[in-house]
């Protein structure tokens, strides 16, 4: 990781401490020191429709829920369609 991307994710990392969602923040930078390169960008809603609508069912819902092994109702065919344009 280039010194730059570095220092903008220390420099955002009291306020992760502090987040409600500083768990997820910190196993992704636990998993992205095992990869060679990571970086993190901005994608059009457009663009990525089963994070979208799992972002939707969330908000709607007041419990926790896992799917293990199987996506919810909600994507099966967004997450089929966007998987079929994934190279073989």
């Amino acid at each position: 990781m280039d010194e730059l991307k570095w220092c903008e994710l220390q420099s955002c990392s009291t306020r992760v401490q502090q987040s409600e969602i500083s768990f997820i923040i910190n196993e992704a930078k636990d998993h992205g020191q095992l990869l060679e390169s990571w970086e993190v960008v901005q994608v059009r809603r457009e663009c990525n429709l089963v994070a979208h609508e799992l972002a939707q069912l969330a908000r709607r819902n007041i419990h926790t829920a896992c799917w293990l092994g199987q996506a919810p109702t909600c994507v099966l065919d967004l997450v089929t369609n966007e998987c079929n344009h994934l190279p073989v």
